[in-house]
């Protein structure tokens, strides 16, 4: 409580969190209420640590590990990566929330899939239409939460297939389908599918 509450009120660059705590069990779990409360990067210091207290450490946010043999090049190297990695983190986020606010004011449902078919992003025109959540569809399998049927054939529209039908950059195909969802009804809509695609074309 104290730790949590003097963050709050100093609002600190970075913090030092010794992974043993007097009275407590240890300083990971009060690492993770302060990275999640208040998003500040946090450094452990221990004398030595097994491998799953690092990778209960990582979990919690960890952005770095101090040793007592380390000499000042290795602290401040270790200090100054945190504070830029956490700088990264936050612009990261930031431009995350930008471009889902964009997504979520406009006027058709927008639903982003991964390579593997599972949602990553719906925004919340597909969510009134779907009846599915962000949270609720978050990594689902788009077929668990939605089919089109195509008007014609009455076929499920296979989406992987639809999106490759020419081998073009940035492809964007176009079909009128219906949507099926957990909702006992089919919708007419417009469906729009686009390859997005980095930089070394995958």
């Amino acid at each position: 409580e104290e730790a949590l509450d003097r963050t709050r009120e100093l609002n600190p660059d970075l913090l030092l969190m010794n992974i043993i705590l007097k009275d407590v069990r240890d300083g990971i779990h009060t690492g993770r209420l302060i990275h999640a409360d208040h998003k500040k990067p946090i450094i452990y210091i221990t004398s030595s640590a097994s491998q799953e207290t690092i990778q209960r450490a990582g979990s919690a946010g960890a952005f770095g590990y101090l040793f007592p043999a380390m000499d000042d090049r290795q602290l401040y190297a270790t200090i100054e990566t945190a504070v830029s990695r956490n700088t990264l983190e936050i612009k990261l986020e930031s431009s995350r929330h930008w471009l889902n606010s964009i997504l979520n004011s406009i006027g058709d449902g927008v639903i982003a899939l991964d390579t593997d078919g599972r949602i990553q992003f719906i925004n919340f025109v597909a969510q009134q239409l779907t009846g599915w959540s962000q949270a609720e569809a978050s990594n689902k399998w788009i077929y668990d939460v939605c089919q089109f049927i195509d008007e014609k054939t009455h076929a499920v529209i296979d989406l992987a297939r639809f999106g490759y039908d020419a081998d073009i950059p940035y492809h964007l195909s176009r079909k009128t389908a219906l949507l099926v969802s957990t909702e006992p009804r089919s919708i007419p809509v417009d469906l729009n599918l686009s390859l997005v695609k980095t930089r070394e074309g995958e």
